[in-house]
């Protein structure tokens, strides 16, 4: 039963390593299309608003799941290979493991509770 459980863990970190290279993959895709398929002559202060709303929402997804595909990495090295990343006990770094903690909830778990409590109101 352990045994399964650790690879259904090892399957679900995986597959959120799989969606972070998408997220990233799509908003470099994003950049490169707003930045290169502009008419001619056309300077970025002159685009319009809603090519620059996309392309900073391209920078939005782009920065906050660079440091969340490291971390992903290093919780399945933790979990594979036996490294303490994220162990303060054993030689990890307990500032490493807060901050990560830190910005998977503010990516993650509070945007969904506020637009839980947004939609309830």
């Amino acid at each position: 039963m352990a045994g399964e459980t650790s690879f259904s863990i090892f399957l679900s970190v995986l597959g959120l390593g799989v969606a972070e290279v998408g997220a990233i993959a799509a908003g470099i895709e994003i950049i490169i299309g707003v930045l290169k398929m502009r008419a001619p002559g056309m300077t970025l202060s002159r685009m319009p608003l809603f090519a620059w709303s996309v392309l900073v929402m391209a920078f939005m997804i782009l920065f906050p799941f660079t440091p969340l595909i490291i971390g992903s990495l290093l919780l399945e090295l933790d979990r594979g290979f036996g490294t303490q990343f994220f162990n303060p006990q054993l030689g990890g770094s307990s500032l490493l493991c807060g901050r990560y903690t830190e910005l998977y909830r503010t990516q993650f778990e509070q945007p969904a509770t506020t637009e839980a409590v947004e939609a309830v109101a």
